[in-house]
Order: structure tokens, then C-alpha cells, then sequence
């Protein structure tokens, strides 16, 4: 996520954040976590997901890990991957400082 998020440009990945769910009633952590990223094509994610060092090392020592405890683990992880038509997103950025989401990636004619 420290990859994507400060260097993922490189990567075609145009921003990266790491997230953690809050409870809904009373605000606080709760113990989960998601990064979110936005991608300039699925073609940019699955070439870092197959190919890039930081990726690879995640996926090998996390089957290293299922190894090591027998297959035994109460990990739940899930992927959630959107592809969304470029006429059909949009972003507005209100009051934000140039570094905001996409405006830090993009020339300004882009957004």
C-alpha cells in the first residue's frame, strides 16, 4: 500500500489510500481495513498484481504464512474490483487543497 500510495504512478495507479472502517453508531475503529486505489486501467492493476516486486513479496510471504499454520486461518480477505466507463465517472473537489485525490495525478484539463 506504501508503494501504490507514494510511488503507484508508476504503476499506472493514479492514487492509493489505506482505510479503516469505522462504527457506524459510535465513530470508533473497528478491526478492519481496505485500501482503495484507482487504477487508469485493468490492464495497470494486473500488471502490478502479477509482475510488480511489492506485490509479489506480499502474495508469497502471506502463502508462506497459510503454509506455516496448516491452512489453518481465520483471515478473511476479499477483492472488490470496479471498471467503470470514463463517461461515466465524476469527480468534484470543493474547497481542497491541490494534493486532494486525482488532483495531485492529473493535469487539470483531465479532471
Amino acid at each position: 500500500m506504501d508503494f501504490l500510495a507514494n510511488e503507484g504512478v508508476t504503476e499506472g495507479c493514479f492514487n492509493c489510500r489505506y482505510m479503516t472502517v469505522l462504527d457506524k453508531n459510535t465513530g470508533k475503529k473497528c478491526n478492519k481495513t481496505f485500501g482503495l486505489a484507482y487504477f487508469s486501467d485493468l490492464e495497470h492493476l494486473e500488471h502490478w498484481a502479477k509482475s510488480h516486486p511489492t506485490h509479489v513479496q506480499i502474495f508469497g510471504s502471506f502463502m508462506k504464512y497459510v503454509q506455516e499454520m496448516n491452512f489453518q486461518i481465520n483471515l478473511k480477505l476479499f477483492h472488490e474490483v470496479m471498471s467503470i466507463p470514463s463517461q461515466s465517472q465524476y469527480f468534484e473537489y470543493i474547497h481542497c487543497h491541490d494534493k486532494t485525490g486525482l488532483l495531485n495525478t492529473l493535469p487539470f484539463g483531465e479532471l
